[in-house]
């Protein structure tokens, strides 16, 4: 995809409203941390008309800049009703004893 599809004043206007996101300083919540988004896995670009969200959402992208952390960006929406988070991973279970336990397996104490 070329600038040479867009107006001049299409431009402008995506200027404007980057350096207005920028200025709000708000977090941005990235998408690939809901369960809607398909990340493209094939081998090659995506092409043009790719959308990651499942619902079909226009998404916004954020490459990050210079001085900000290389992995702080992606795709993102400001407000999603239909964000889905992720479930934190299941805690891990407790090991099983290497060597069984000694004596009978049916004892029980006796009681007097």
């Amino acid at each position: 995809m070329s600038l040479e599809h867009y107006t001049d004043q299409q431009l402008m206007d995506e200027l404007l409203n980057r350096r207005v996101e920028r200025e709000r300083g708000e977090p941005a919540e990235y998408c690939h941390d809901c369960q809607r988004f398909k990340p493209w896995t094939k081998r090659g670009d995506p092409p043009d008309d790719y959308n990651p969200c499942s619902l079909g959402h226009a998404l916004r992208f954020h490459l990050p800049e210079g001085w900000e952390d290389p992995h702080g960006g992606g795709f993102y929406r400001r407000i999603c009703s239909d964000r889905k988070a992720t479930p934190p991973p299941a805690p891990p279970k407790p090991e099983e004893p290497k060597e069984p336990p000694r004596g009978r397996p049916d004892w029980q104490p006796r009681t007097i």
